[in-house]
């Protein structure tokens, strides 16, 4: 936890952005939490719900962050509704945790972000997926990137939609995407 904290203190003022990953397994703890507070405009969080933390996951530790992502599994886990459309779920979790971005990964079916009380939707380019495995990791750190350099929502969720495309077309992460081969693809799916 000291090492942890040390580290961030070391570089944080070299840094625009601070992804934390949150996998329930006992790394961030509270006093972690409580030194992440002062650096909530530029932390994106994405908390993971898994086999180890189901029951006590919980994204409220932290009380503000700039992007917030997660899947529709974990929001409707975390608010404990399965049936509400996703944007009432976005509107319930706004009293839980203030977001500047909420983005909300929905697989096959696209993702959603909500910010300033606006909604925006991104199909999913890759209808096919052969291993979803790191899609969602992809997924994060590059809309994380994107809006915390001030790209705009819609872009940030395009861009990282279609680097998550280009991981679920290969086993295990085989094969990581790149600028060019960023590039490449979203000339393709705009003129597609």
């Amino acid at each position: 936890e000291k090492n942890f904290i040390s580290k961030i203190k070391k570089n944080i003022k070299n840094i625009s952005i601070l992804v934390l990953i949150n996998y329930g397994h006992g790394e961030i703890t509270q006093n972690v939490i409580n030194y992440l507070k002062n650096y909530s405009d530029k932390l994106c969080l994405n908390n993971q719900v898994n086999s180890f933390n189901t029951g006590h996951y919980n994204i409220g530790r932290l009380k503000k962050v700039c992007v917030l992502c997660m899947n529709e599994t974990e929001l409707r886990h975390e608010l404990r509704d399965s049936n509400s459309p996703v944007p009432k779920l976005a509107k319930e979790l706004r009293k839980k945790i203030d977001f500047k971005y909420l983005v909300v990964t929905r697989g096959k079916f696209g993702s959603l972000i909500f910010y300033k009380n606006k909604e925006l939707y991104c199909p999913a380019f890759e209808k096919k997926p052969v291993d979803s495995t790191g899609s969602g990791d992809t997924f994060f750190t590059l809309v994380s990137l994107c809006l915390t350099n001030k790209l705009s929502p819609l872009l940030s969720i395009f861009l990282a939609s279609i680097a998550a495309s280009y991981s679920v077309k290969n086993i295990g992460n085989k094969e990581h995407i790149n600028y060019k081969k960023l590039l490449e693809l979203t000339k393709y799916y705009l003129v597609n």
